[in-house]
């Protein structure tokens, strides 16, 4: 059987464990949202849908 060399180093890298997973991109979990919103952002149904990602707002759809 042929040696994989480059097995080891992966296998050691694998095997370390982080202290915080928030570290890593996409580590914590990922929330997105949508909810209808009515003029200037409050609550409502315009056919407005702001999209939030982990509670905080990132856009809002604006449909005319």
């Amino acid at each position: 059987m042929k040696k994989l060399n480059g097995m080891k180093n992966f296998s050691s890298l694998e095997n370390k464990k982080l202290k915080n997973s928030k570290m890593i991109f996409g580590g914590g979990t990922n929330v997105r949202t949508t909810e209808p919103t009515g003029p200037n952002g409050q609550p409502g149904n315009t056919g407005d849908t702001r999209i939030l990602n982990d509670g905080k707002a990132h856009s809002t759809i604006t449909v005319d």
